[in-house]
């Protein structure tokens, strides 16, 4: 393949009911300094004015789809399907990007000679106070499966060749911790390129998912979301977690979101939620902390259950 070619960048935004929001991402890709990309947006059921929004900026590159609401990795999965571009990355419609971003992607790209792999930059996070925490430099070694399970959550820092997307998408099950479903399965079968530059902005508030699995989420249709994904992972790939040394990995990561999970459902005198929950951490993940984890929650479920009847 031949270097210093030009090639067509796709940025898929997927979003519900985010016309407030939407504006500084549109605007974070139409100020890019790369200029041949395409932005794809796909509506997921909207009821508000999404589209008046991206109406008002008329640039031809950028594409409004609406479909019925099917959650965002299948609005993201018809995003995939639709694009056009070599490389593919996910901006969440609440997030921006810097004006490099794409074109250093590009830089790395082109001197990899434009490899089926997924390439990632760093992140920076705005907190819901406004204060900005700039991602501290990484270090990658010989492992991207741990790489991605110690410091990647989300898919905003990532370009993936869309070869790969075409046969591993989002599965549409997960509307939480689909993100880290995705990277982690991918890292396991394909190359990850990691260079160490701030290109992007990750913004906490309100609304953001994790601020509702607190507030609704945790009690509703999908509570157990991210223990789903941790034990789908396991179950699917195993002997790719053995290669890679990820299980007990993968098992304290799932003991800590699961009393996590225990914690906030006993502070809610949801003790069935709380127990449930604690009853499916894995000593296998540690055998101290899931001590420490069964023995807190169970004592705070005792203690809350006794001032509750007075």
């Amino acid at each position: 393949m031949i270097k210093d070619k030009k090639i067509l960048f796709s940025i898929i935004i997927a979003t519900y009911n985010r016309a407030h929001l939407i504006s500084r991402a549109i605007q974070s890709v139409i100020n890019q300094s790369y200029t041949d990309w395409e932005l794809i947006i796909v509506d997921d059921g909207s009821n508000d004015n999404t589209r008046q929004k991206v109406d008002v900026f008329g640039d031809k590159k950028i594409k409004y789809y609406y479909q019925e609401n099917q959650g965002r990795s299948a609005a993201r999965n018809f995003g995939i399907e639709v694009a056009k571009g070599e490389y593919i990355s996910f901006l969440d419609d609440d997030d921006y990007l810097f004006p490099n971003f794409i074109e250093e992607f590009y830089t790395e790209i082109n001197n990899y000679n434009y490899p089926k792999a997924l390439f990632m930059c760093d992140q920076q996070e705005i907190d819901l106070d406004g204060n900005v925490n700039d991602a501290k430099r990484k270090i990658f070694g010989d492992n991207p499966a741990k790489f991605i399970l110690k410091y990647s959550n989300n898919v905003q820092p990532f370009f993936i060749s869309k070869e790969i997307l075409n046969s591993v998408k989002f599965d549409s099950r997960y509307e939480i911790g689909e993100d880290f479903h995705l990277l982690l399965r991918l890292a396991l079968k394909y190359p990850l390129y990691y260079f160490a530059k701030t290109l992007c902005v990750y913004v906490n508030h309100d609304e953001m998912t994790m601020e509702r699995e607190l507030k609704e989420l945790l009690f509703l249709k999908h509570p157990y979301n991210r223990l789903d994904v941790l034990n789908n992972i396991c179950e699917e790939n195993n002997d790719l977690i053995i290669k890679y040394d990820l299980k007990r990995l993968l098992q304290k990561r799932y003991n800590k979101i699961a009393y996590f999970y225990s914690s906030e459902a006993i502070k809610k005198r949801k003790f069935d939620f709380g127990i449930k929950s604690v009853r499916s951490i894995k000593w296998s993940g540690g055998l101290l902390m899931a001590f420490y984890y069964k023995i807190s929650i169970y004592s705070r479920a005792l203690f809350y259950k006794l001032i509750s009847r007075k």
